[in-house]
């Protein structure tokens, strides 16, 4: 993706973001809600509020490093919708780990031991549906989904059995928390390491695919499999490596979460994590920057979602609409550019362009949609999957 669609899609984005924006004022002024009231709770909860900022920043961390490892297996056309999984395994790994290993290691050591190890126990559990999905054709969104779902009955195991702790009341049980000295962030989940911790991902993402082999084959099979295939791209590998790469980030984002706000295991925790972060992938335009930029836009919704009700009497559950406005506007923008191309059609009196043949028949004819060399934009593989 050269920087004209980069910029393109970015911008499609954020006017997807204002309209959303626009449209939920006006629900909200008709549910008898004061817009303006609304907007302005809205950025104290999310920016200006005393501490807003740092709940912000600490919401967007899991999601940056969810989303990041979504972005890659989604521009290699493969859907991986087990982010939640996967970010559950890292952090069930990490707590036995900084549990179980020996406090004679230092707890620098211990943590670092830790958030490998449920990175590594993430991007396990992704590429056990990947091998499903590159040597047996089975569909990955169905295998990851089960995966997330086997996943959430290990934490409610851990958390009310080997390792459940006295703290826990009704329906809430809850592990024995990470010692102290594992900790890598306090309860506001916000540190210099947390912060070192998503730069390096990000940087070391987008450097291997703007600047490597790996990355233009994962574009290049995300656009067009069978023009990959042509070229001896081998689509098996590239598929289990971007399904490793989406566990691990997701892995990793789970053991810091645990090892860090968190501070122990509890049951049903995050449970709409995995959801947001690919929501968060599709705002960013499966661009590392934009997922960054789009991490902190939904990290700051769901800070204002605990201060809005205090502030403004709007149910927390408001900001849900709006995010899924949000969502729906920016998926849905694969239309927009050729809107103003088919209303100057028609104003020409020149008939309208027949739609594009399902990639589906492309590919049954061998019939390739796009040029080897053709560029496009980093939300096409998403959209050609799905």
């Amino acid at each position: 993706m050269n920087w004209r669609h980069g910029l393109a899609s970015g911008g499609r984005s954020v006017a997807a973001v204002l309209v959303a924006l626009a449209i939920a004022a006006v629900a909200f002024d008709a549910g008898g809600y004061s817009a303006g009231g609304t907007w302005s709770g809205v950025l104290t909860g999310a920016v200006t509020g005393s501490g807003s900022l740092e709940t912000t920043i600490r919401y967007a961390f899991p999601l940056a490093f969810i989303a990041i490892g979504v972005a890659v297996s989604f521009r290699g056309g493969f859907f991986n919708a087990g982010a939640q999984g996967q970010f559950y395994a890292g952090g069930i790994v990490a707590l036995f780990v900084g549990i179980a290993a020996p406090s004679s290691l230092g707890g620098v050591l211990i943590a670092f031991l830790a958030m490998v190890a449920g990175a590594v126990a993430g991007a396990l559990w992704s590429v056990i549906p990947g091998l499903l999905r590159v040597y047996f054709n089975v569909n990955e969104v169905i295998t990851t989904l089960m995966f997330s779902f086997i996943a959430d009955y290990l934490v409610e195991y851990v958390s009310i059995g080997p390792l459940k702790s006295s703290a826990g009341a009704g329906q809430v049980a809850v592990t024995r928390p990470v010692p102290a000295a594992v900790r890598v962030t306090s309860s506001s989940g916000v540190s210099v390491s947390v912060v070192v911790a998503v730069v390096l991902v990000a940087a070391a993402v987008w450097w291997l695919l703007r600047r490597t082999r790996f990355g233009f084959e994962v574009g290049l099979v995300g656009r067009n499999p069978i023009m990959a295939e042509v070229q001896g791209v081998e689509i098996q590998r590239i598929g289990l490596a971007t399904f490793a790469i989406t566990g691990f980030t997701a892995g990793l984002g789970g053991a810091i979460e645990v090892l860090g706000p968190l501070g122990s295991i509890s049951n049903g925790y995050d449970a709409n994590i995995g959801l947001t972060a690919i929501l968060v992938a599709l705002v960013g335009v499966l661009a590392v920057g934009g997922v960054l930029a789009a991490a902190v836009l939904f990290g700051g919704l769901t800070a204002a979602s605990v201060f809005l009700p205090i502030a403004t009497g709007l149910p927390s559950t408001s900001l849900v609409f709006l995010t899924g406005l949000i969502s729906f506007l920016v998926t849905a923008r694969l239309g927009w550019g050729r809107w103003p191309h088919e209303v100057s059609q028609r104003l020409r009196g020149m008939p309208r362009e027949g739609r594009r043949r399902p990639l589906a028949l492309e590919h049954a004819i061998g019939t390739p949609s796009t040029s080897s060399t053709e560029r496009s934009d980093s939300s096409e593989p998403l959209e050609r999957s799905i």
